[in-house]
């Protein structure tokens, strides 16, 4: 990152780690605006090393919002998974949470006027460790691809696009909302079959679900359209706490009483539409976005 974006008067690197509090409040000294994206993802590891995904996915989020709260941060964003909601795995379970800190950090930081939200997206294409990189692996290997449950199916989001919604989300947020946007899907078995590689199917890896979801059904009575995203707004009892403004939108519920919003419904990517997407992105070829 520092070889494409050097440091200089508006550019600064700080290493460091969410599990230190100090550190944090070091690097978000003078700061208007956090974006918390540090996290343990990967689910097969996240069943493996449930303490370690705890200490960074769990108790490094307290620690962003603690440290947002004492340096008077104006606004933090959380980068959230689809994973976390209705959550069957340890990597879900914990981003669940840290979506219910970042939440509660509107209450806790209220008297220094901090401000905090969330984003709760899908599968991020070509993002390092995503399925797209690991086949790229594969590929360059000279090795099959691994298929893990070909009617897996998984929301599709561009880089760049995601990138523009949270700048978007950022610029929107009142404090206590989940910004979701309103993302197609394809199928790991279309996929696979856009890929044009020798494959050997498995099944579905241990703690990974069929299909994701974005709005669970205890949500949607609280979840808006508003054009460019769904936002779930806060609890009436929670968001008295501090003074939020509510979004204008419809309801997502008025299609009937407890909507979802899962993988398996959303508009599906064809196997054309993935084999364009394929041809045009580097890490088919074993390289990187």
């Amino acid at each position: 990152m520092a070889a494409s974006l050097p440091p200089g008067p508006r550019m600064t690197y700080i290493i460091g780690d969410v599990r230190d509090r100090a550190r944090l409040r070091r690097a978000f000294d003078g700061a208007s605006i956090v974006v918390h994206a540090a996290a343990l993802k990967t689910v097969p590891a996240g069943e493996r090393h449930v303490s370690e995904f705890k200490q960074t996915n769990i108790d490094g989020t307290e620690n962003v919002v603690n440290a947002a709260i004492d340096c008077g941060v104006g606004r933090s964003l959380f980068i959230s998974s689809d994973k976390a909601c209705q959550p069957v795995n340890e990597y879900g379970k914990c981003k669940a949470v840290g979506e219910g800190l970042f939440i509660q950090g509107n209450a806790l930081g209220v008297s220094r006027g901090c401000r905090f939200a969330v984003v709760r997206g899908g599968n991020v294409w070509g993002s390092n460790g995503s399925v797209l990189t690991k086949w790229g692996e594969c590929r360059a290997a000279g090795l099959p691809i691994t298929v893990a449950g070909p009617e897996t199916t998984r929301f599709h989001l561009p880089m760049d696009s995601w990138i523009d919604f949270c700048h978007h989300a950022v610029e929107s947020m009142t404090g206590g909302e989940i910004f979701i946007p309103k993302a197609r899907a394809w199928r790991l078995g279309d996929l696979a079959e856009a890929y044009a590689a020798p494959t050997l199917t498995l099944g579905a890896r241990g703690g990974d679900k069929l299909h994701e979801t974005l709005i669970g059904t205890n949500e949607s009575p609280r979840a808006i359209d508003a054009g460019w995203a769904f936002i779930i707004e806060p609890s009436p009892n929670l968001r008295e706490v501090w003074n939020y403004k509510p979004h204008a939108g419809l309801s997502v519920d008025w299609l009937y009483i407890g909507a979802t919003y899962t993988s398996d419904t959303a508009d599906r990517m064809t196997i054309d539409e993935l084999r364009e997407l394929l041809s045009n992105t580097t890490a088919f070829d074993g390289g990187m976005r």
